[in-house]
């Protein structure tokens, strides 16, 4: 199991911070030692910009958009 966090940002014309996202893996061998399968849910929050003032933070990191990565690992130098 790992955590994992990635903040995007940019400096120009200052600093800002565009998202965030957070990241739990999850890997577990499965039939064989060579198999993994891997869960990983995530959230991320984006920021919104608004026409009239685009360093106004409101509201924008509130809303979380989740999403799940699966992935299969198939470990080729085990098998040999």
């Amino acid at each position: 199991a790992s955590l994992e966090w990635i903040t995007e940002a940019h400096t120009w014309t200052s600093f800002m911070c565009n998202k965030h996202t957070l990241t739990l893996r999850l890997r577990h061998s499965i039939w064989r030692d060579w198999l993994r399968l891997e869960v990983a849910p995530r959230l991320t929050w984006e920021r919104q910009m608004k026409d009239d003032d685009d360093e106004a933070w409101g509201d924008t990191w509130k809303n979380a958009s989740p999403s799940l990565i699966l992935s299969l690992e198939i470990r080729f130098e085990e098998l040999y």
